[in-house]
């Protein structure tokens, strides 16, 4: 095994060197398990007892810590037993130029998970909290085992009885609007992410040619974080009136041109189960373990 630090980013590799022996070498992503994050001198990071691939980022200031990337094709699968992504070489209806793009990478393990709806995010967050004994975060009538919703998940189903969110619960979730908005900006007065170079730190219609692309090739942001721009959009917990039936998505996608990448823009998605290419989700959870 060759451990090191992140130096740089390729379409498929890692550069990783030794600082031990000053050696260095380039690693495809797949096969990267555990790297160090060199711009997160204030944050420290934590691992995941289901997935040891799979990081934290404690935020300074705030009470809870965020994944490093989004979450991946292989992790959700491995959670929840299908991936229901759209950029994913076993599925017969992609585009030849998708097919094209998807095949120069092998398999895409490493591709955010995206085409999955809130409701899909939900029971996802609770289905991985219960795996690792933790308090899941959501309930519906009073129930936190997901698979007692009455809910089919990646079918376009709706959650009939409205989901409470227990803040005080130490298992996954998603961000609330105002951690996501934390966690996007080191320093609020860049427009993307802590940087004003959006080629520099995310995948969108730009650059991305029109497909999504493997976790953490882009330059992270001033707390170690991958991908708070472009690639896919992420879904957050809102404080939207639940009358309105609106959620809301961070950080612009593949599919989206820079105006829309805006780190301060959301994006009101009208119904709760739709499911796209471009909405994925980002782990967060609270600092205690208790």
């Amino acid at each position: 095994m060759f451990c090191g630090r992140v130096e740089g980013f390729g379409e498929t590799t890692i550069k990783i060197s030794n600082p031990d022996t000053g050696r260095s070498k380039r690693i495809a992503y797949y096969c990267v398990m555990e790297y160090e994050l060199l711009d997160a001198e204030s944050a420290s990071v934590r691992g995941m007892k289901i997935d040891s691939e799979t990081k934290m980022v404690e935020i300074p200031d705030m009470e809870a810590c965020i994944g490093v990337t989004q979450v991946t094709q292989r992790f959700y699968e491995k959670v929840m037993g299908e991936n229901p992504s759209w950029f994913q070489l076993s599925n017969d209806r992609l585009d030849d130029y998708e097919v094209e793009a998807l095949e120069k990478d092998g398999c895409t393990d490493n591709y955010p998970v995206e085409n999955i709806s809130w409701f899909d995010a939900l029971y996802f967050c609770n289905k991985l909290s219960l795996e690792e004994g933790l308090t899941p975060a959501y309930s519906v009538d009073g129930e936190t085992d997901p698979e007692c919703w009455g809910y089919t998940p990646h079918q376009g189903e709706v959650i009939g009885s409205e989901v409470q969110f227990d803040f005080s619960a130490n298992g996954y979730r998603l961000p609330t609007d105002e951690e996501w908005m934390v966690a996007a900006s080191k320093n609020i007065d860049k427009a993307y992410s802590d940087s004003d170079n959006l080629d520099e730190v995310g995948w969108y219609a730009d650059n991305s040619g029109e497909v999504t692309h493997p976790v953490a090739q882009k330059m992270p942001n001033g707390y170690g974080l991958y991908d708070m721009i472009g690639n896919v959009e992420e879904w957050v917990w809102n404080t939207f009136d639940d009358d309105r039936g609106e959620c809301c998505s961070r950080g612009g996608s593949f599919y989206d041109y820079a105006k829309e990448c805006n780190v301060m823009l959301c994006g009101h998605i009208g119904m709760k189960n739709l499911s796209r290419n471009y909405l994925g989700l980002r782990l967060a959870r609270l600092l205690s373990d208790k």
